[in-house]
């Protein structure tokens, strides 16, 4: 019973593609497209990895300005 687990096991993953995709390449069949990183405007981390999480700083909205004054509420919702 195992061995027909295993075999089975290794089907369903070569039959997946699992091994033969890079992240890259799954994110483009997702259609998902990554920005490109930006200079820093100040002396910190733009990243960091805590196991296989990815954490990301620093890339805000090229929005400026302030709710009431210089943008709307709506324009707010957007940036």
């Amino acid at each position: 019973m195992f061995k027909t687990a295993v075999i089975s096991f290794s089907i369903l993953l070569f039959s997946t593609n699992i091994y033969c995709q890079t992240p890259e390449e799954r994110l483009k069949d997702l259609g998902i497209e990554l920005p490109e990183v930006s200079q820093p405007v100040a002396n910190f981390v733009k990243w960091r990895k805590s196991g296989n999480i990815l954490y990301l700083a620093g890339h805000g909205s090229p929005v400026k300005g302030k709710l009431g004054l210089d943008l709307t509420v709506d324009q707010g919702y957007e940036a």
